[in-house]
């Protein structure tokens, strides 16, 4: 049968006898209750053969080389029909007719893989539900079922494989590489005995780097792009990319820059704007700086916020010996460090 994942044990172990908290039967049935074969297993290049062992109710897997099977779904291809259950060595099997829910406990006596034995009132049939101690819906591989571990409700067919040690999904590998584990480790790592362990090549002492974007380690251990001079104020900043350094600006050495608006490389890399003076379109330009309680703007001048995050955009109304306001914003000179504003003419 197809190798797909093991559906909740508490469908898989009641018997299909066509009541309300039973699954139906398949359409194609056998004199023993079998659904019809397609003939579909899990061969691959990893089994000499097919594995398919003959019975449509159970699963067909290929692990590690060697087949294995374990009890399918109740319902879907791999149901048994009504009055019938699945069984590894014989497939779908007629449960046996009772009266009293005792009679079931007699025949199924010592099998502790059936818990919930009755006898099904409208049915006269035995039914019972199969063990499932972790309660994931998966049957422990003892009592036919795909469950590697049923003490732990993480562990079962189609779980997730982490890097963890452990046999997550019960296909007979442990931490298999696959998409999981490589979103969970990052680019930077691999899984090596249960553990995400940076991979040698992006070891920086003791510190685990991608060098292909990180601007401390871009291209090798240490190789930094280096420092930016005015990135909060919007001049661009280094980023690093293939393991190159990249400035969107200008570039003095290992300083990202604006040769526009820097005043310590201004027009040219290493001009330096004096105290007075900002850096204006590539030009020194002299400007006095407002400052709290001082009317040093002349009457036909402004005060405004040379970064305009702290601005908010908004141009001051004029500066009088006590603040300066912007227009539209609740926002004075006394709230932020004086040296962020300087008088411009009207």
């Amino acid at each position: 049968m197809n190798a797909t994942a093991l559906g909740p044990a508490a469908v898989i172990a009641w018997l299909a006898i066509g009541i309300a908290t039973v699954v139906g039967c398949s359409s194609s049935d056998d004199t023993h209750g079998n659904p019809s074969d397609s003939g579909v297993d899990a061969a691959s290049s990893q089994c000499a053969s097919s594995c398919d062992d003959g019975f449509a109710c159970t699963i067909d897997t290929c692990n590690a080389g060697s087949c294995a099977h374990s009890i399918g779904p109740n319902s879907g291809a791999t149901a048994c029909s009504a009055g019938h259950y699945c069984t590894l060595d014989a497939g779908c099997v007629a449960a046996p007719a009772c009266a009293t829910a005792d009679q079931c406990t007699q025949y199924w006596a010592g099998d502790a893989c059936k818990a919930n034995i009755k006898c099904e009132a409208a049915s006269s049939v035995c039914t019972f539900s199969i063990l499932d101690k972790d309660g994931d819906g998966y049957a422990p591989q003892v009592c036919g079922g795909g469950d590697c571990n049923d003490a732990d409700s993480t562990v079962h067919p189609g779980a997730v494989e982490t890097c963890n040690g452990v046999d997550d999904n019960c296909n007979g590998e442990v931490d298999e590489p696959g998409n999981a584990i490589s979103e969970q480790c990052g680019a930077t790592s691999e899984c090596k005995s249960g553990r995400c362990t940076c991979k040698p090549e992006n070891l920086c002492g003791t510190t685990c780097v991608d060098s292909q974007v990180n601007v401390e380690h871009c291209g090798s251990c240490d190789h930094s792009c280096g420092t930016n001079a005015g990135a909060s104020a919007g001049w661009g900043s280094w980023s690093c990319a293939a393991g190159a350094c990249s400035c969107p600006a200008d570039t003095c050495g290992t300083i990202c820059t604006s040769l526009q608006q820097d005043g310590k490389n201004c027009g040219v890399c290493g001009q330096v704007c004096g105290t007075d003076e900002r850096c204006r379109s590539g030009v020194c330009t002299p400007v006095h700086v407002c400052t709290k309680n001082s009317g040093i703007c002349e009457s036909n001048q402004f005060c405004r916020s040379i970064h305009t995050a702290n601005n908010l955009g908004g141009i001051g109304v004029g500066c009088t010996t006590s603040m300066c306001d912007c227009p539209d914003y609740t926002y004075s000179c006394g709230q932020v460090s004086d040296w962020e504003f300087e008088c411009y003419p009207s």
